[in-house]
């Protein structure tokens, strides 16, 4: 693969994923999950497409206000619900007018805590370094997220991820025991 996942251009930075299948499975019991490793694949970002990511990271507007976008149109729902039925004796409407206030402001804070966590974990580390993790953030935008009724993740084979061990990568990718103890093997199988 020689051109950019995002725009096509020549590549700069250089990705070996080793892809994860997550079948979730939902029943009374409570939801399980089923999970399977795919196959190894190389994604390339080049290098103007990372700057932008970064860039991005740091402007609030794209990194907080544009996801929370229907965080804020709920709140405002839910604001003008609860108003509008405050006097009224109509208590369902306030009720979910007060619950939309609730998860909204749940999710805008959830989001506001992502993007400072983001932007801190960029600037703390050298330009390069950031601008790498830059472009491995615009990979995970461009991925298939879905194949079938499987979820999709993707673990990165680099000298981090080939540095931990197998508890570890199966808590920093929520993957089952098993699942965790192949992709160890399969990820350590070419570099040995």
């Amino acid at each position: 693969m020689s051109e950019c996942i995002t725009c096509g251009k020549p590549i700069f930075y250089t990705f070996h994923t080793l892809e994860v299948h997550t079948l979730p499975v939902r029943d009374f019991a409570g939801e399980k999950k089923v999970q399977a490793l795919g196959k190894k694949t190389d994604f390339g970002v080049c290098s103007e497409c990372a700057k932008k990511q970064y860039d991005s990271v740091f402007n609030i507007c794209e990194s907080f206000f544009s996801p929370a976008l229907p965080a804020v149109v709920l709140l405002l729902l839910g604001i003008v619900l609860t108003f509008y039925f405050w006097n009224r004796n109509f208590a369902p409407f306030k009720m979910v007018g007060m619950a939309a206030i609730f998860c909204s402001i749940t999710v805008l804070y959830s989001k506001l805590q992502k993007s400072i966590q983001l932007k801190k974990e960029l600037e703390s580390v050298d330009i390069n370094e950031a601008l790498e993790k830059a472009a491995w953030l615009c990979v995970l935008k461009a991925v298939p997220k879905k194949y079938e009724d499987n979820d999709l993740s993707y673990i990165p084979i680099n000298k981090k991820t080939l540095a931990l061990k197998k508890g570890d990568l199966m808590v920093l990718y929520n993957l089952l025991p098993q699942i965790a103890v192949q992709a160890y093997d399969m990820m350590h199988a070419d570099s040995c």
